[in-house]
């Protein structure tokens, strides 16, 4: 009896604790704000598709578009309600929100016309009205080069040798991403492939233009550009 008795108790244990775990959800809807100058370069900052991942409070999730273009994700529940969350999920480490840091990419791969919003890190500071609302976190540098040649990469380096992509922690005072001690990952260029399946990127006499993906701020001894051709010819700018 007592052996029967005790695997009728745990029975009904694990019953009541795999219902409590179901309950602690909450349905977030989500969108994204973009300054004008962002939306008109790539329309599709502000958009979202079906299955791509964000984090929310360290914490990976999917989320789904509908038929309307609306997303949504389902995440942890969280008592005090508060919710924050980056885009892509590959941006921001893991680390629960207590310490947040961001990763920006050193190579981005060119995209004609415009930039590649998986580039642009985007962040949610708190969810309203049960609705996370994403904003951009960096700006984008247009280059206009003229020519006729074949770019095949256009490097970009800060005079100052301040970080322009690794890892930065985000300042709420501030509302700028900022560089990690020495210690951490960063360097100070990003670099743009350009290399276009071989093809590279034709220039014309009116000029190409090209787009990167970099920290907000002022640069003030500026940015040292270095473009490189198909045939490995060089040229640098200030």
């Amino acid at each position: 009896m007592k052996k029967i008795f005790l695997a009728i108790a745990t029975l009904a244990l694990a019953v009541t604790t795999t219902t409590a775990q179901q309950a602690q959800v909450a349905a977030l809807k989500v969108t994204a704000e973009a300054d004008a100058s962002l939306t008109a370069i790539n329309p599709e900052i502000t958009t979202f598709k079906n299955g791509e991942e964000i984090t929310v409070n360290g914490q990976k999730y999917a989320l789904k578009v509908n038929k309307k273009g609306k997303a949504s994700v389902t995440v942890d529940a969280n008592s005090s309600a508060n919710y924050r969350g980056a885009y892509p999920a590959d941006c921001s480490s893991l680390d629960k929100g207590k310490h947040s840091n961001f990763r920006l990419m050193p190579v981005q791969l060119y995209k004609e016309g415009s930039f590649d919003r998986i580039y642009m890190p985007m962040r949610a500071v708190q969810a309203v009205n049960n609705t996370l609302t994403f904003k951009p976190m960096c700006g984008v540098l247009r280059l206009k080069v003229a020519g006729d040649a074949a770019v095949n990469c256009i490097k970009v380096v800060d005079n100052n040798g301040i970080y322009l992509s690794g890892y930065f922690n985000w300042d709420d005072n501030l509302g700028a991403l900022i560089q990690r001690p020495a210690t951490a990952a960063g360097v100070d260029f990003t670099s743009l492939d350009c290399s276009n399946n071989g093809q590279g990127v034709a220039l014309t006499a009116e000029g190409k233009e090209f787009y990167m993906v970099l920290p907000a701020g002022v640069y003030s001894k500026g940015l040292k550009v270095t473009i490189t051709d198909r045939s490995h010819h060089t040229m640098t700018v200030d």
